[in-house]
C-alpha cells in the first residue's frame, strides 16, 4: 500500500509541475545564454544553445540527452521538420548561414545550401537564415540578402528563388497542410497570400478588416479551430494588432488586446511588439517585448478564446535589464514550450480545451465503438502517422505512432467518453468520439 501511494503522489507532482506556471528545463545555467532554440521532429523534442550545444528529449523535457554535433558549422539557431527530415540552420562568426538535415536524430548531418544567395561580403559564404519553415516534405526560407525568399522539396538538389516573395517582402511563413502562407508588408493583399503549389503561384485575398498600412510579422494556425492568426503593426493605428481569419484571408477579425498591450502616444514612445503566438482552441498565448528593467517578460494568456487576457509569467526569470523576450512558442503532447532569449527553455501545461469546442475535423471510422480492449481505425489512405486520445476536458491521456494496420489498444483507459484523433505532420486530420466500456 505504501509503495502504491508513493508512486501516485510522485506522478501527481510531475503533472502539477507541468500545469502550474512555467518550469525552466535546465539546459543552461549561464545568465546571458545565447542562441537558444527548441523544436520537435517525429515525437522527439530538440533544444540547443551556444554553451551546451544540441540536446534531445524523449519525455517532453523531463530529461535531456546530449547529441554530439559533427559537421555543423557555427551555432544552431533553429529547427524545422518536414516529416522525413529534421532540419536545422546555423550561423558562424562571420554571419554566414548554413542549413543541414538529419534522418538519424542528429547523429549525422548533411549540408543543404545549394542555391542559397551568397553572403554580401564574405567570399564563398552564404546569406544568413532568418527563418526556416518545414511542411509536408517541403521547406521555405527567408535569408538576409537580395533574392531572400527560397523554397524546395526536401529531396530537390537546390533551393529555388521565389520572385513574387522577393517583390512583396513578407515577414513570416506558416503552413496548413500543403498550403504555404505568408504575411508581411507587401503591396498586394495587405501582404497576406497563400500558395497551394509551393510558391509557383499565389492567391491574394481581399483581406477586409485589416487596418491600412498593416505589416504582418508573426503567423500561426490553430489546428483545433482552423483559424489563421496574424500579428503585426499598423503605422496609422499605432500599436500591435492580432487578427484572425476563418476564410483564408477574405475577412479578418481583430482580437481585443487593449487590456494588456501598451501603445505609445507617438512612434518615439514604447509600444509592445508581438514576437510569438500559440493558439489551441480556447488556449491562446501572445508574447511581447518588454523594456522595463527588473520585471518578467511580457507573456499573456487567454483561456476563453481571446475574450480576456492576463499575464502568464509565474516561473519565468526576472530580467534585470528589460531585454528578455519569450519566443518560439510551440505545443507538443499537451505541453507548451517557449524560449527566453539570453536564458533557458521553459515548459508549462497546455490546459483544457473541451471536446465540444474542437474543430470540425473529418470523422474517422472506428470499430468496435464502444469497445473494451482494442479498436480498429479506418485510415482510408489519409496518411496518418500518429494518434492521440483526449478525455472530456481535452487532456491528453494516450498517444503513439499509428500502427500500419490501424489497431490501437485502449485497455489502459478508464471507462468513459474520449476523442480519438489521428495526426499527420503533427496536425490533426481526423477525429472520432470513442467510448471505453
Amino acid at each position: 500500500m505504501t509503495r502504491t501511494i508513493t508512486l501516485f503522489l510522485a506522478t501527481g507532482m510531475i503533472l502539477s509541475s507541468h500545469a502550474q506556471g512555467w518550469q525552466a528545463l535546465g539546459l543552461t545555467n549561464i545568465p546571458n545564454e545565447s542562441s537558444t532554440c527548441v523544436g520537435a521532429h517525429q515525437g522527439v523534442l530538440y533544444a540547443s544553445n551556444f554553451t551546451n550545444g544540441l540536446h534531445k528529449s524523449y519525455d517532453n523535457g523531463d530529461t535531456w540527452i546530449p547529441v554530439p554535433v559533427s559537421g555543423i558549422t557555427g551555432w544552431i539557431k533553429g529547427f524545422a521538420s518536414t516529416g522525413n527530415r529534421l532540419y536545422t540552420y546555423s550561423q558562424d562568426g562571420s554571419a554566414s548561414g548554413y542549413i543541414y538535415w538529419s534522418t538519424d536524430e542528429g547523429a549525422t548531418w548533411t549540408v543543404d545550401t545549394v542555391g542559397l544567395p551568397p553572403h554580401a561580403w564574405i567570399p564563398g559564404g552564404k546569406a544568413a537564415v532568418g527563418e526556416l519553415h518545414g511542411y509536408n516534405g517541403h521547406l521555405a526560407v527567408i535569408t538576409d540578402q537580395a533574392d531572400a525568399y527560397l523554397v524546395k522539396a526536401e529531396t530537390d538538389p537546390a533551393w529555388q528563388d521565389v520572385p513574387w516573395l522577393d517583390a512583396n517582402d513578407p515577414g513570416s511563413f506558416w503552413s496548413v497542410g500543403d498550403t504555404l502562407i505568408v504575411h508581411g508588408a507587401g503591396a498586394q493583399s495587405a501582404g497576406f497570400a497563400y500558395s497551394t503549389d509551393h510558391g509557383q503561384t499565389w492567391v491574394t485575398p481581399a483581406c477586409a478588416g485589416l487596418p491600412s498600412w498593416y505589416s504582418g510579422a508573426v503567423l500561426t494556425h490553430d489546428p483545433l479551430t482552423g483559424r489563421i492568426y496574424s500579428a503585426g503593426n499598423s503605422s496609422i493605428g499605432l500599436g500591435a494588432k492580432v487578427h484572425y481569419t476563418d476564410d483564408w484571408g477574405a475577412t479578418w477579425t481583430e482580437l481585443d488586446l487593449s487590456s494588456v498591450l501598451t501603445v505609445g502616444a507617438s512612434v518615439w514612445e514604447f509600444s509592445h511588439h508581438i514576437g510569438s503566438m500559440l493558439m489551441r482552441g480556447d488556449q491562446i498565448w501572445i508574447s511581447c517585448d518588454n523594456s522595463a528593467a527588473n520585471t518578467r517578460p511580457d507573456l499573456f494568456h487567454s483561456a476563453d478564446g481571446g475574450a480576456t487576457f492576463e499575464r502568464d509569467t509565474v516561473g519565468l526569470p526576472i530580467d534585470q535589464y528589460g531585454t528578455y523576450v519569450m519566443y518560439g512558442l510551440m505545443e507538443k503532447d499537451g505541453d507548451v514550450f517557449c524560449v527566453a532569449n539570453l536564458n533557458d527553455v521553459f515548459r508549462r501545461g497546455l490546459g483544457s480545451t473541451r471536446i465540444t469546442e474542437r474543430a470540425k475535423l473529418p470523422e474517422l471510422t472506428v470499430w468496435p465503438n464502444p469497445a473494451m480492449d482494442r479498436v480498429q481505425v479506418g485510415l482510408n489512405g489519409v496518411g496518418a502517422q500518429h494518434y492521440q486520445v483526449r478525455d472530456a476536458v481535452g487532456r491528453l491521456v494516450m498517444q503513439g505512432r499509428l500502427p500500419v494496420d490501424g489497431s490501437i489498444s485502449i485497455a489502459s483507459l478508464r471507462v468513459g467518453a474520449y476523442e480519438l484523433q489521428v495526426l499527420k505532420e503533427g496536425e490533426p486530420i481526423g477525429r472520432q468520439r470513442l467510448v471505453k466500456l
